[in-house]
């Protein structure tokens, strides 16, 4: 420990410079064998070529299935009609456009064995890919047109609707998910939901931006998957695939037809060398690819983003074999829905579940996601190399228990890991970014990882992060540094130098960083090279950049905006294949002056030239995408230069937008543009796949501001949903209203206003009129009506008050100072009343003049407050706005007979939520029909003291599902009471951590999902009388109890009975802080003996009254009467 401590001192203050020492083999004896770059054949994966022909079949728009298929005349209509027909060897070519598909077979044939009648063979695969430059999306939604406002509703349209169910919504343009808000009343409320009347078959939908046009429209999920792959010899190439549930799964055919998962059984049917490549995954609602049990296949050069529940790619089990993931780029899956779940596992690339695959590599990703990657568990002999990550590496469990021989240890070599690192049983020391391993179950090499550190991220010096290009500037720490040579990160060896010019910089410097940029875009220019990438440093040049030698077809010239900042050129002329980014040209007779095949355009501006934004002459494979051309005698101009594509750009404002030669329409496409103008001609791009002619709203076009209003045609209308053109688009404006401050009392107060049009988070800054000292309240939900409470106020005092804003899609917003004065003397404890029948508009004193909503009741209730409710059925969350104090607690209590339920129609998880709010009684409430997605909870404490939950019940008619989460969650927690209480369902029932006296006692524990009750750390806690049935699902085998990182923990468990109608579920469990297992009881004999606990507790069925129906009652001659602590029942002992 002190060598630790000295350690960190030691590292405290030390720069990326200083730590180069770290990279070297005298630290790490053994470690330089295995610094050579993997030797991966990659011809091994994936379908392989096409050697021996089949037949060559085609899909288009315009096509029909009753042809045959076999020429572009006479093409099928259908993807799901043609795939099943596929033979080995034989070609699908899909036509440019949008496909609307429900699930596409191939090789699906349950209960089979060996069945191999739509599958490809080696050197036969069967391929389908999309036509030579064309773009293919392949959507599983179906469209609404939503054109009826709501009756009486300012925000809320309406539409006729037909579906039995609705999995997934998405909003046409953004792709964002809607979500269900339970009721109509609900959805006008708040932005980015919709409610579904199955009994009259409306659906209401209230857009994320609370605009409307005519003919906005949204997406509703029909098919669960997309293309689904039984077979081997399979390659899929160049299709976007978009608003399925999973939209390519892949597996073998299962030899059985099972009904439940324990059932399944794929005998020896394979799924092998199958083939994704040059595919786009976007906004599907579970995940883009998800492979079982599949070997030999190849996932390479895809694109994909915002794919829902599980990220881009997702594997299972240990015959997840021999696969390569390679190439890909893959952006942020967060949540898009107005609400974030507390347990999100959308990594982009993971392993999951079903034991230890084997020897599967990923190398040269970019995964550019918060949640970047993570194996649960651990994929045995596998290489993950030369990745970038911007997020956190998470690998699951105590991996040196599982990997014990040498050759099956994982290489983790030459990464950019910019996040966190979570893996049990390894310390990375966080000021050492350079750290190198060699262990039993792992070789550690060559890697970067600052741990999100911004200041070691920038030390780096890589060459433009904008861009992905973790390239190093010469003058880079990492430079050299890599054991046995090279750079340390990704570009051990890079590819093509990376060069640098800028207004302040020198002609007679290197060009080789920032820091030794050149001067003249002349001398940038003369000395590039095949391969070569020049980043122009922002700002204005009065020159232009003529590019005439140099770049070839296979390794052209790459002419960037640094940072992806503006830089302003006189002109550009490019003589050589090139790729140019980021470049603005305003005048020069043309702006881009093109003469060169293999050029390639993105995110140019070309604007106010007098003649051509873009000229083309002898240009085959141009290559326009999201520019802004604008302001132009014409816009583009293309003469003898086929196989040319403008796309995702805005070309407007022109005096003539388009000039094509009849030598440059063979093999031209274009799509996903924004066209205007006075001369525009709607027909002329009437044919364009997703194009329109609208006006794109520039923010201030005569000031050459050519970024988009928020509200703009443009700013989500190319194929992945972003802004068309080259700029950003600008932020949507927050409203804050009708402020008050209210239930004014002298020592709090309640303050309410709205964002009536946007959703947002907010807090309320406030302080005593003529002090300095700020203090501020957060509102604890997320919406356009807004409460948060204010305490611990001085009496008779003027308080002064502000509102700030977030905007859940963006957008901040600060409003007026207001105040008020807090009250004389403190009002007195009392109790009010709610009815489901009553009025917040009454006084609440009596039954007659209840109130109606829990809501009202949390902003009025103060110290000593009791809330009486009554039975029937409420649709707010207990969240009070204030704290008890010591002997004044807030109390919410079911007043008389029947059940008073907390309904959380289907959207409202947790149910009871408390962050620093001490002292508050919970006491026989039910809570029902809860939020099941995102795992809140049922009741959710972060951070309190002195709180009772008593005499509750979670689950009424039925379960309560894992995915609402614990029943009961504390963190950080004291002084806590968990007692008399029935669970029916959800993930880990009580979970409690860090807390502190803690009594978990008399309590029915039924049918959870992973563990009946789980402690880490904390101290002094009870658990006894308490009865835990089923504490997992069947197929798992977990305990009933886990107790985490408890070596200083005080812990009475006792007087409690276990049983489960499943052979294979435990009692107990101890592990340590890094997951490492050091007790287990199968049996209660086993726990008994092996620890101090549970020495009177019982392992015996309960005999409850009607397990079926949830009646969990003592029948007479239960085991569990009398055989509590002083003779009292086991469990609840309630309904």
């Amino acid at each position: 420990m002190r060598k630790m401590k000295l350690l960190k001192t030691l590292f405290a203050g030390i720069t990326l410079f200083a730590l180069n020492c770290y990279c070297n083999e005298e630290k790490n004896p053994g470690l330089a064998e295995f610094s050579k770059p993997a030797q991966i054949d990659e011809s091994k994966y994936g379908a392989g070529t096409l050697k021996e022909t089949g037949k060559t079949f085609y899909v288009s728009l315009n096509g029909d299935d009753k042809n045959d298929g076999l020429s572009e005349n006479t093409s099928w209509r259908t993807v799901r009609y043609a795939c099943p027909l596929l033979k080995a060897g034989d070609t699908l070519i899909i036509s440019e456009g949008e496909y609307n598909e429900n699930e596409m077979d191939i090789n699906v044939k349950e209960g089979s064995t060996d069945f191999m009648g739509n599958s490809g063979l080696p050197g036969k695969p069967i391929r389908i890919m999309a036509a030579p430059n064309a773009r293919v999306i392949i959507r599983g939604a179906k469209k609404f047109v939503l054109n009826k406002k709501s009756e009486a509703a300012q925000f809320t349209y309406e539409i006729s609707c037909k579906e039995k169910t609705i999995p997934c919504i998405w909003e046409a343009g953004t792709q964002i998910k809607l979500q269900n808000s339970g009721s109509i009343e609900k959805t006008e409320e708040l932005p980015g939901t919709y409610y579904y009347d199955t009994e009259k078959h409306k659906l209401y939908v209230h857009f994320t931006d609370s605009n409307f046009f005519p003919g906005r429209s949204i997406y509703i999920e029909k098919s669960r998957v997309g293309l689904r792959i039984h077979g081997s010899y399979v390659e899929v190439k160049g299709i976007w695939f978009m608003n399925y549930g999973s939209a390519i799964l892949m597996r073998p055919n299962y030899v059985n037809e099972p009904k439940t998962k324990e059932e399944r059984d794929i005998g020896n049917n394979k799924a092998e060398h199958i083939t994704i490549e040059d595919c786009g995954f976007f906004a599907n609602s579970t995940v883009g690819i998800e492979a079982y049990q599949v070997q030999w296949c190849l996932f390479k050069n895809n694109i994909g983003e915002k794919n829902g529940d599980r990220g881009t790619i997702i594997t299972h089990t240990d015959k997840f074999q021999d696969n390569l993931i390679k190439g890909n780029i893959f952006g942020s899956s967060d949540e898009t829905m107005r609400l974030i779940g507390s347990n999100n596992v959308n990594y982009a690339i993971s392993h999951y579940g079903g034991g230890m695959g084997e020897r599967n590599h990923i190398i040269e990703n970019i995964i550019d996601d918060k949640l970047s990657f993570r194996w649960k568990p651990i994929c045995k002999e596998s290489i993950m190399e030369d990745n970038v990550l911007t997020g956190i590496l998470y690998i699951e469990g105590i991996t040196h228990d599982r990997i014990t021989v040498p050759k099956e240890r994982i290489i983790i070599r030459n990464n950019v890991i910019l996040g966190k690192i979570h893996w049990p049983g390894n310390e990375f020391e966080k000021n050492n970014p350079f750290a190198n391993r060699l262990d039993t179950d792992k070789i550690f090499i060559n890697n970067f990882m600052p741990f999100s550190n911004e200041k070691t991220i920038n030390e780096a010096l890589f060459a433009d992060t904008a861009y992905y290009d973790y390239r190093l500037q010469e003058d880079s720490p990492l430079k050299g540094k890599s054991m046995g040579g090279g750079d340390v990160g990704r570009h051990r060896y890079p590819q093509g130098k990376v060069l640098f010019v800028g207004a302040n910089g020198n002609d007679t410097a290197s060009g080789l960083s920032i820091k030794g940029a050149w001067k003249s875009l002349k001398k940038a220019a003369e000395s590039l090279c095949p391969g070569d990438t020049l980043y122009i440093m922002p700002g204005k040049y009065d020159e232009t950049l003529s590019i005439s030698a140099n770049g070839t077809k296979d390794a052209p010239v790459f002419i960037r905006a640094h940072s992806k900042g503006k830089v302003l050129l006189k002109g550009v002329k490019i003589n050589v294949p090139a790729i140019v980014e980021g470049i603005t040209v305003s005048g020069g007779t043309n702006a881009f002056d093109i003469k060169a095949p293999g050029v390639t355009l993105k995110r140019c501006t070309a604007c106010n030239a007098p003649e051509n934004g873009i000229s083309a002459q002898n240009a085959k494979d141009l290559s326009i995408s999201n520019c802004t051309i604008t302001g132009n005698k014409t816009g583009i101009t293309l003469k003898n230069s086929k196989e040319a594509s403008i796309r995702d750009s805005i070309i407007a404002f022109n005096k003539n937008e388009l000039e094509i030669s009849e030598d440059s329409k063979q093999g031209y496409h274009a799509g996903h543009n924004i066209y205007y103008g006075d001369n525009i001609d709607k027909n002329k791009f009437a044919g364009e796949f997703g194009s329109i002619v609208a006006d794109p709203l520039f923010v201030n076009a005569k000031n050459s501001d050519y970024r988009i209003a928020w509200n703009s045609p443009a700013a989500s209308v190319d194929a992945f949903n972003s802004p068309a053109g080259a700029a950003t688009v600008s932020g949507k404006p927050l409203q804050i209203s009708d402020i008050s401050a209210n239930f004014i009392n002298a020592d709090s107060a309640v303050i309410k206003w709205k964002t009536p049009v946007d959703d947002t988070t907010a807090y309320v800054e406030y302080w005593k009129k003529g002090k300095t000292k700020k203090q501020r309240s957060n509102d604890p939900e997320q919406g356009t009506k807004h409460i948060a409470g204010l305490s611990e106020l001085e009496k008779d005092s003027v308080y002064e008050f502000r509102i700030h804003a977030a905007g859940r899609r963006g957008g901040h917003a600060v409003s007026e100072v207001k105040e008020f004065r807090t009250k004389k003397e403190i009002r007195l404890p009392a109790t009010y009343y709610l009815s489901p029948d009553g009025n917040d508009n009454a006084d609440g004193k009596s039954l007659k003049t209840a109130w109606k909503t829990i809501s009202n009741a949390c902003e009025a209730a103060n110290p000593g407050d009791t809330i009486l409710i009554n039975p029937g059925k409420y649709t707010n969350a207990i969240i009070p706005l204030k704290t008890g104090l010591p002997g004044k607690p807030i109390t919410f209590k079911k007043n008389g007979k029947g059940q008073a339920i907390l309904d959380g129609n289907g959207v409202l998880s947790p149910i009871v939520y408390l962050e620093k709010k001490n002292h508050i009684v919970i006491d026989g409430l039910t809570f029902d029909n809860l939020e099941a997605k995102n795992r809140n909870g049922v009741i959710k404490l972060s951070h309190c003291k002195d709180i009772k939950i008593l005499n509750c019940r979670a689950g009424n008619q039925k379960a309560v599902s894992w995915l609402s989460g614990p029943f009961f969650r504390a963190n950080g927690s004291r002084d806590l009471t968990v007692e008399r209480n029935v669970c029916w369902g959800s993930d880990y029932p009580i979970a409690i951590g860090e807390s502190e006296n803690v009594l978990i006692k008399n309590n029915t524990i039924v049918d959870g999902t992973m563990w009946a009750c789980s402690i880490w750390g904390g101290n002094n806690i009870s658990i006894i009388n308490n009865l835990w049935y089923r504490p997992c699902i069947p197929i798992k085998s977990n305990q009933a109890i886990s107790f985490t990182g408890i070596s200083k923990t005080k812990i009475i468990c006792d007087y409690n009975l276990f049983y489960s109608p499943c052979p294979n579920h435990k009692v107990g469990w101890i592990r340590n802080t890094l997951g490492e297992t050091l007790i287990t009881g199968d049996s209660l004999k086993q726990w008994q003996e092996q620890t101090e606990y549970d020495k009177h507790s019982i392992q015996a069925d309960p005999l409850f009254v009607d397990y079926e129906k949830g009646d969990f009652r003592l029948k007479e001659n239960s085991p569990a009467i009398g055989k509590g602590k002083d003779g009292e029942t086991i469990g609840a002992s309630c309904k």
